[in-house]
């Protein structure tokens, strides 16, 4: 979710910018890793009592390693200041060298992490969470990456955030799919929640789809060679429509191989772009 937008920012900057630097490139990384784990560390603490009522995890729910007793909710908060630290650092570090906005990315970053599931804003909870992982992860990591290459969004092709927007905002709604139980005990309104499973899972494959077309449309335009669009494009299409005829029903035994294929699909897709800008 962090380290694959990362990527795809540093191949447009390559693609479109002509920029490269592996100096950047680990720079880049490690602010994902990071932020990343911030989130975790922070996601986890502040759905504690979601995650112990929750028993149909899979792919969700948390990393579990509180209600298994492994670690306590303020070891977990304590813990996510050191990444947060780290990150700033780097930041520190990336202004003495000629990128001074990653502290900002750095700030924003932070605040996407504690905003998200904490108080006083607590987005996900709140019927928001998929509006911000779309912007978070679908708009704000490419352009840290494309800036952090470049020096500068000058030349950053705007329009190619929407395929990534849609990806994150969909994904958001399908993780979220087995948690929905708990999710309506603890009052986190979800988009399954407050639309349904049906017509979360049903948008979940409309949103993804209509990315995918983006995508092919923007490797059809930058290549003109089918045989590569067809390649990027086609599998997770063929996901996508395997999913919305397979997996649109309420049984949570299916909650599982549904969000699994919109996941791959997702994955599939991203990937073959990013190797696609960079080759």
């Amino acid at each position: 979710m962090i380290a694959i937008p990362l990527l795809l920012g540093q191949g447009l900057a390559l693609s479109v910018a002509g920029h490269f630097s592996w100096q950047w490139f680990v720079f880049a990384q490690l602010f994902g890793v990071f932020i990343q784990v911030h989130t975790l560390y922070l996601n986890d603490y502040a759905d504690e009592q979601l995650d112990r009522q929750n028993h149909n995890y899979w792919l969700s729910g948390g990393s579990r390693v509180i209600p298994d007793g492994k670690l306590t909710g303020t070891q977990l908060y304590r813990a996510s200041f050191i990444p947060a630290i780290a990150a700033l650092g780097l930041a520190c570090v990336a202004a003495l060298d000629g990128r001074p906005l990653l502290l900002l990315f750095v700030v924003l970053g932070l605040f996407a992490s504690w905003s998200y599931s904490l108080p006083p804003v607590k987005s996900s909870y709140r019927g928001f969470g998929e509006l911000h992982q779309g912007l978070s992860c679908g708009v704000g990591l490419p352009l840290c990456a494309f800036y952090l290459q470049t020096g500068s969004l000058a030349a950053f092709p705007w329009l190619f955030l929407l395929p990534v927007f849609l990806i994150f905002f969909a994904s958001n709604i399908v993780t979220a799919l087995p948690d929905i139980d708990s999710d309506e005990l603890g009052g986190k309104r979800t988009y399954p929640v407050r639309y349904g499973v049906i017509k979360a899972k049903r948008q979940a494959v409309l949103l993804s789809a209509f990315a995918s077309a983006l995508v092919l449309f923007f490797v059809l335009e930058a290549t003109a060679a089918f045989a590569t669009a067809l390649l990027i494009a086609g599998p997770p299409s063929l996901l996508f429509i395997g999913a919305r005829f397979s997996g649109l029903t309420e049984d949570t035994t299916e909650h599982k191989r549904f969000m699994l294929t919109i996941m791959i699909g997702q994955l599939w897709l991203l990937l073959l772009w990013v190797a696609q800008l960079f080759l």
